[in-house]
């Protein structure tokens, strides 16, 4: 993929892509986030939008929520279309193939991949809300375990690291869930 780049024209997301580039990579407090990069089923131009995302031991796993609408992120057909996709994460930029989750791994994934908000746009649409599973190409595009360094407010220096965790998104004990999650440490 070495044509020209398309960024999603929504003012908010379209700034977010330009913060993503201007600090190489770094992702909004809080959120994982990475830049995804689809071919247009229609247009065949290269489309590249932001998104949250969790990691599935090699895989990253990203929510098709359109904020609830009831139809499907454009992102999404496109990757219908054509599965072989360039994702950002961090400083990294590397080619995966993308692919919709099985019901299984949907189930499985669902409890850490949903963001708060995701759970409204669940009900607020008749659509089921896919889950995305991107497998990066080459093991070496692996992105290793991500540390941010930030100042929270009124917490001092913090880190946030990407480790095991067998906590869901609510923070509740459970039974196993996705690989990884973050990790919140004062230093």
């Amino acid at each position: 993929m070495t044509d020209t780049v398309h960024d999603n024209p929504t003012p908010w997301i379209a700034d977010h892509i330009r913060r993503f580039e201007e600090t190489g990579g770094r992702p909004r407090p809080g959120v994982a986030d990475l830049l995804l990069t689809t071919r247009g089923r229609k247009s065949g131009l290269l489309r590249r939008t932001a998104l949250a995302y969790v990691r599935d031991e090699d895989a990253y796993v990203l929510t098709a929520s359109n904020a609830g609408a009831d139809r499907h992120p454009a992102w999404y057909l496109n990757l219908l279309a054509t599965p072989e996709v360039t994702l950002q994460v961090g400083a990294a930029t590397f080619t995966a193939t993308a692919r919709p989750a099985t019901a299984a791994e949907s189930a499985r994934l669902w409890p850490v991949a949903a963001m708060p908000s995701y759970a409204v746009y669940r009900t607020a649409t008749t659509r089921e809300i896919p889950l995305v599973v991107v497998q990066p190409d080459h093991v070496t595009d692996l992105v290793p375990e991500q540390r941010i360094l930030g100042q929270l407010e009124g917490l001092g220096p913090v880190r946030l690291t990407q480790g095991r965790s067998n906590l869901t998104q609510s923070g509740r004990a459970g039974a196993e869930t996705a690989q990884h999650a973050w990790v919140l440490e004062a230093d």
